[in-house]
């Protein structure tokens, strides 16, 4: 269960760039084009109770108040359109600091799990941590433009916040990691597929397998039929294609695959058989598997984020191995 975010600052910043044109050219993705501080509208009383269960009011209202982290709602270009996105980052960085950063990839499709409270309490985690968080909504949901392909082009918007973290000025770009969870890790296969420089990635609960998923859930099937009608090519070619069980030698990152024994909407099989078929590529892969819990490891959430900060950092590359130092 998702909470349905407010949209009111996203309608306001969206309203104020209505006179806003810019080059769908390459070089012009990742630039920010507005900002607002992020504000979590929601009192603890608010929120789902599902949510309620998964960190406590302590932890949730010193997330509401900000403290040691800012948190910014950002719109930025992505293959010419107006996407949005979020950046947190520890608010007290020494002058001229670079901090190694995550590239965080939502789960669901459309507003359908768009980042909200629960994502956010995961952001201030790994903010309070020491990393910069970057996270876009995938084009077409929370108002941003074009439609959600579900694996096709809004890659790009996830391939965008490279640059974008490039721009703030504060990214250590030698020290970038990426995190997904669901439709996420999909999203993390193919960017990594594609090239993201990232030293290390972490899935959970991730999608490698989307026949497999399809035979399992046919309502999924059915949903990617209608977001795929007008993309081109057959609902078919476009599950394997997304399918990183297909091309394993091609994720050349190391990364921690952490899935729930009792996961009923990507089940665990999904992870097995990928971390199976990246050690016989050659590939760096750990497999964390929680028996007695479900698809957000959402009994296990302070365990499950404390392991992906401790994989980022096996992997972050030495401050004194700067090129020319």
């Amino acid at each position: 269960m998702r909470l349905d975010a407010r949209r009111l600052t996203a309608s306001m910043v969206f309203g104020l760039l209505a006179g806003v044109s810019f080059s769908s050219a390459g070089p012009a993705d990742g630039r920010i084009l507005a900002t607002a501080p992020d504000v979590l509208a929601e009192s603890w009383d608010q929120l789902p109770e599902g949510y309620r269960d998964q960190f406590t009011r302590e932890e949730y209202e010193r997330v509401r108040a900000g403290g040691d982290v800012e948190r910014l709602r950002v719109v930025y270009s992505s293959g010419g359109l107006r996407v949005t996105g979020f950046v947190s980052r520890p608010a007290h960085v020494a002058r001229g600091a670079e901090l190694p950063a995550i590239v965080y990839n939502r789960g669901g499709n459309r507003d359908y799990g768009a980042i909200d409270a629960w994502d956010k309490v995961i952001f201030h985690r790994l903010a309070e941590s020491g990393f910069v968080v970057l996270a876009s909504q995938y084009r077409g949901a929370d108002g941003g433009e074009g439609s959600d392909e579900f694996g096709g082009s809004d890659v790009q918007d996830v391939m965008s916040l490279f640059p974008l973290a490039r721009r703030l000025g504060y990214v250590d770009m030698r020290n970038v990691f990426m995190l997904g969870f669901s439709r996420g890790g999909m999203m993390t296969y193919l960017a990594i597929r594609d090239g993201a420089p990232v030293r290390a990635a972490a899935v959970v609960g991730g999608l490698s397998d989307l026949p497999g998923l399809a035979a399992y859930r046919p309502p999924m099937r059915r949903m990617w039929t209608r977001l795929w009608a007008s993309f081109g090519g057959g609902t078919e070619a476009l599950m394997e294609e997304r399918s990183a069980i297909r091309w394993p030698e091609r994720l050349d990152k190391p990364l921690l695959l952490l899935h729930g024994g009792g996961d009923r909407r990507v089940p665990l099989d999904q992870s097995l058989r990928l971390a199976a078929a990246l050690r016989a590529a050659g590939g760096t892969v750990q497999l964390c598997v929680f028996p007695d819990d479900g698809h957000e490891l959402a009994r296990h959430g302070v365990e499950r984020d404390a392991r992906v900060v401790g994989w980022f950092r096996e992997f972050r590359a030495s401050s004194q191995a700067r090129p020319g130092a």
